[in-house]
């Protein structure tokens, strides 16, 4: 099953699921980008965090292409920032980090989590 038809099913819960339905609304009337890039025709969708990799598999190919995580959401909508996730390995929070950094720079704080709910 397609992730995006997965999300639908299950009702798109909470500030990731409203912010992948607006993100489908822009991608799918763009027929021919879809075409291009396949989109709606891979089989699965995957991050290999030991290759830094997001990796789309389709039944006659696998594309893959450089990846980051600046965080995830757990099932509160809380966002979690990947510089202070020791899950996530260093090679992928780096742009979370120099995020972070920037904010510190300007005078910006950001917690270690941060409630999306709403």
């Amino acid at each position: 099953m397609h992730a995006m038809e997965a999300m639908r099913k299950r009702g798109n819960p909470g500030v990731l699921g409203r912010f992948l339905k607006e993100a489908w609304k822009v991608a799918a009337p763009n027929q021919r980008t879809s075409a291009i890039w396949l989109l709606g025709k891979e089989g699965t969708v995957d991050l290999a965090q030991d290759t830094g990799e997001l990796v789309f598999t389709f039944r006659d190919r696998i594309i893959r292409a450089p990846a980051q995580i600046l965080g995830s959401f757990d099932s509160r909508d809380t966002l979690g920032l990947a510089w202070a996730n020791s899950s996530v390995t260093d090679s992928l929070a780096r742009d979370s980090r120099q995020v972070r950094e920037c904010g510190e720079q300007h005078n910006r704080s950001a917690s270690h989590n941060t409630s999306m709910a709403g």
